[in-house]
């Protein structure tokens, strides 16, 4: 079987796990928000991440 890559693991070094306790609501509503825009989870966390460590 053949998986290709997204456009955030391109040109990446090696992909880990990350796991952290938030509010059900606070998930949900992330979840629902990042949907309604065609997104996934994944790339908004990463998105969100490489902005804060810009500042």
């Amino acid at each position: 079987m053949l998986v290709k890559k997204s456009s955030s693991q391109q040109n990446k070094g090696k992909l880990v796990h990350m796991s952290f306790v938030v509010s059900e609501d606070l998930r949900n509503t992330f979840k629902a928000k990042v949907s309604a825009k065609g997104k996934k989870m994944q790339e908004v966390l990463e998105s969100l991440m490489k902005e804060y460590i810009k500042k």
